[in-house]
């Protein structure tokens, strides 16, 4: 069964006293289905920004028709002289990001299956970010990106991830992280190593231990959610996250007119200094979902954050949150 989506949106500001943005967002829809990504670049040698443009290309050649990769991608460059060879896309806010739309490739991705075909756009990507490195290179210097991709088809919310930008479903009111973290600081936290919120956490929350550009194998996490009437679905780079925690986010997502723009917007005016990137896609509320999908068991990671939004009293009616869970996404304010 193929579901409706309502609405579609994105949006991206550039962190304060960053010279660039080096987040990247793109959206394309075709043959039934909606692909969109998010990626969050990091290092020096060729530009976080340039390495999480590549890997957005990469993604989106894999994913969509042979005539159409650059159209798909091209959401993903910065306008301006600054811009990465590419066509040029619709500018954002602060004219650093925009959304193109493209056919993607249903014959291709029937044959090679939902989940493979991600996987094989990641693996694609993590070959072209490792060979835009300069020859001979240090590790140290090479430029990586996390990847966030979720491709809709039917009913079926497919994503694939790797890193410390993220994947949320808000539904009924409950809202959750659908993506693993991969920090170091993640990883120490749930082995009871380290305490959530400790300095070692905070500080150790900044190194990735799976990025596109890594060295050696990469092994991207993949999960299938189904979707419902009324879902609403959000990719985010760490920036938004670090500046808005689970039960603000929830707050915002309960308003039908909030766009990805809004929510980058909200982050800045809570004094982000780190980038900010956001596509929002919202499930029509009419879409009719069977007694059987609806009690059908999802597989996806288990969130470390959930935020539930409920009427209250004593804000006369208006939506209040509440939070419970733990977890370690949270970078320092100025990002790597």
């Amino acid at each position: 069964m193929d579901v409706t989506l309502a609405a579609v949106s994105g949006g991206s500001r550039r962190g304060r006293g960053h010279d660039r943005n080096e987040d990247r967002w793109a959206v394309a829809s075709g043959n039934g289905m909606v692909l969109a990504a998010v990626a969050d670049g990091m290092g020096s040698t060729v530009g976080g920004g340039a390495a999480a443009s590549i890997a957005l290309r990469a993604v989106f050649d894999v994913l969509t028709c042979p005539a159409e990769p650059a159209r798909a991608a091209r959401a993903a460059e910065p306008a301006g002289p600054a811009r990465a060879a590419g066509p040029a896309g619709a500018a954002g806010e602060d004219a650093t990001t925009g959304a193109a739309a493209a056919d993607l490739a249903a014959g291709d991705l029937a044959a090679k299956g939902l989940a493979a075909g991600l996987a094989a756009a990641v693996a694609r990507a993590q070959q072209r970010v490792r060979a835009a490195a300069p020859a001979g290179a240090p590790e140290a210097v090479r430029a990586g990106t996390t990847l966030t991709a979720a491709l809709i088809a039917g009913d079926r919310l497919h994503l694939a991830h790797v890193g410390d930008s993220s994947c949320w479903l808000y539904r009924r009111g409950l809202l959750r992280r659908l993506t693993e973290v991969h920090t170091t600081a993640a990883v120490l936290v749930a082995a009871g190593v380290i305490d959530h919120g400790s300095a070692a956490a905070r500080r150790l929350g900044n190194l990735l231990t799976r990025y596109l550009g890594m060295p050696g194998p990469l092994e991207p996490q993949l999960c299938t959610v189904r979707l419902h009437a009324g879902d609403r679905l959000l990719l985010a780079s760490d920036g938004l996250t670090g500046a808005l925690p689970p039960h603000a986010l929830a707050l915002l997502l309960a308003r039908p007119q909030a766009t990805a723009a809004d929510l980058a917007a909200d982050a800045v005016a809570h004094g982000c200094t780190d980038d900010v990137t956001a596509v929002l896609a919202a499930v029509a509320a009419d879409y009719a979902v069977s007694a059987e999908a609806a009690g059908a068991a999802e597989q996806s990671a288990a969130p470390a954050e959930v935020a539930e939004v409920r009427p209250s009293r004593a804000t006369g009616g208006l939506p209040a949150a509440s939070q419970s869970g733990g977890g370690s996404w949270r970078r320092g304010g100025d990002g790597r």
